[in-house]
This record gives structure tokens, sequence and C-alpha cells, in this order.
């Protein structure tokens, strides 16, 4: 994105001052210290039924963590990306913050060209990790009342903004948060209440219903890959179809987002490229792509999962 892209690389004294904090937190470099959502599927249902859920937009923006902490000279402000890149902020912070504090946030383009790091979970607040095992409610609103108010961007046109959730029974709330928007977005994320903060990896709990689906697979010598970077599959070995004219000019080992179609009946027929995604270098895992699949073939929406909330009451 073009607001990380203009940040200047953290320093190795800076870098070496966040791997301290992110391992002090049990989430060690390299990996994103935080946890990715699943596509919601049929079987998900008597779950969203069973337990207390917030859903909120899925902003259509690029994932960053903001770590604040000090190495022996300076307090350190770093903006953490998907790939393990560490990007230097300028921020004015309550010095207690700079004790530790890793927030899950997102990048977001506004409408009004000015830029949104909107704040949705935390496992460390001013060096207490303890915030980490309170309910979801409780660390929103120590992102509310404690990170938001005691932090700012020393840059003109970035806001920094706690994302609502709402019940997942509110839907007038959500649909009134969703009017006012003033950026963009691709669908829903729900996340449970009482889930301490998703390490890293695949977080099942937490789920992303989307409004288009689109997979992430590694473009490499004429074929789509997905899965882990030790155990790599074709797109074929799913039976999935494309048109590699539409890759010509992408270049070898980019990691592409691709739009799944599907016939009447809901099967997937065929894949189409869409964009490089240069945030990433990775493809979906074995387990994303099998779970966004069917979704797909699933096709729950927000309208059927509060169907089923009326049908099996709220819930607890």
């Amino acid at each position: 994105m073009e607001f990380l892209g203009a940040l200047p690389p953290a320093n190795a004294g800076s870098r070496a001052a966040v791997d301290a904090a992110l391992a002090f937190c049990g989430r060690p470099s390299p990996r994103y210290p935080f946890g990715n959502p699943v596509s919601v599927a049929q079987c998900h249902l008597d779950v969203l039924c069973s337990r207390r859920y917030w859903v909120t937009d899925k902003s259509d923006g690029v994932r960053a963590c903001l770590v604040l902490c000090r190495s022996p000279s300076t307090f350190v402000s770093v903006l953490v990306d998907r790939k393990g890149g560490m990007f230097a902020v300028s921020v004015q912070a309550d010095e207690a913050l700079f004790a530790g504090t890793v927030v899950d946030a997102e990048v977001v383009h506004g409408h009004d060209g000015g830029f949104v790091l909107l704040l949705f979970d935390t496992c460390c607040v001013a060096g207490r990790r303890e915030v980490e095992h309170e309910p979801l409610s409780v660390r929103l609103k120590v992102l509310r009342e404690v990170v938001c108010l005691a932090l700012s961007f020393r840059r003109p046109g970035v806001a920094v903004v706690t994302k609502p959730m709402f019940d997942l029974a509110d839907s007038a709330g959500l649909a009134a948060h969703m009017a006012r928007l003033g950026y963009e977005t691709d669908g829903y994320i729900l996340t449970p209440d009482s889930d301490d903060a998703s390490p890293p990896g695949t977080a099942p709990g937490i789920l992303k219903l989307k409004t288009d689906h689109t997979l992430d697979f590694l473009w490499a010598d004429g074929m789509l890959w997905f899965g882990d970077q030790t155990d790599l599959f074709p797109a074929q070995h799913l039976g999935l179809a494309f048109q590699p004219q539409q890759l010509g000019g992408v270049r070898n080992h980019a990691v592409v987002e691709m739009v799944p179609q599907t016939n009447k009946d809901g099967q997937v027929v065929m894949m189409h490229y869409l964009q490089e995604r240069p945030d990433k270098d990775t493809p979906n895992s074995y387990v994303t792509v099998t779970r966004t699949l069917q979704s797909v073939r699933d096709n729950v929406t927000l309208e059927s999962i509060g169907e089923a909330l009326a049908r099996g009451g709220q819930p607890r």
C-alpha cells in the first residue's frame, strides 16, 4: 500500500527491540503476530448460535501490526506487515505505551484521501500481557480508552481509530455503521467474545464472510500453487481450472489474487485473475483454500446467519 511503501524501513536497533517485544508476547518474528480468519461455512452456524460473536466490516486495506517498545537508547514505533517487514512510524504517545504495546490493525485509504489505522485487537498494552486473556469486548475497551486516547501519528492525514464492533444480533447497528464508512470494504469479520487474542497462524474461531470470494496463489512456472512453502499443491489438485493467458504479464513467483467463478449449482468451474498481491509472499494454505471453496458452495450470508440466530435463540 502507498502508506507503508512511503515509510522508511526500521533500523537494526529498532528491529531488535521489536523482535524482543514480540518474543515477550510469545509471538516471535518473522510470522505475523496475530491469526488469520477462516471463511464461514454452513458448519459454523451452530457455533455462531452457541457463543457471543461480534461482527464488523472487513476493511479492504493492508494488515499491519503496531508495535511500541524501547531500545536501549530510544522509543521505538514500528508497523509490521504480513511479510515480517518492519517500517518506522513517527507517533506521539504516552510514555507508558512504550513499555510494550502490540496491536493488530489495518491501514485503509479513506475516501477523503487520508489514511486510517483501524485497531481491532491486542495482546499487550503498556507491558501488560494479561490483556490478551480478557474477553474481546474488554480488549476493545482498552484500545479505545487507553491506546487511542494516548496515541496519534505525527504525519498529517493519518487517524487512529478503534474499529467498532456489534453484537451479531444487532443488525441495525451494523447497518448504520456500514452506511457511514469512509473506506472500502469487502465483507464482514465475526470474532468470538470469549477467545484470547489470536496467536499467529490460522484462527479457527474468527470467521470472514466475504461479499466476493478470492484466493491467493503462487504463480510459478506457468502453474498456480497453494499450500505451505514446504508443501505446495498445483491448482489442478483440487480441479481448479484457470486460463494461463490471463497471467501472461505476471512476474514469475508472484502471489496473485484469483476470483472463483461458479455455475448455477454453486460449483467452482473457473478461476480468474484479479491482481498481484505485493503485500504477500506466500499463497493461501491448503486448509484456507478448501475452506474457502466450501464457503463458496455453501453461500452463507449475513441474512442466513440472522435466520439461524432467530431459529436457535440468541448467542450466549
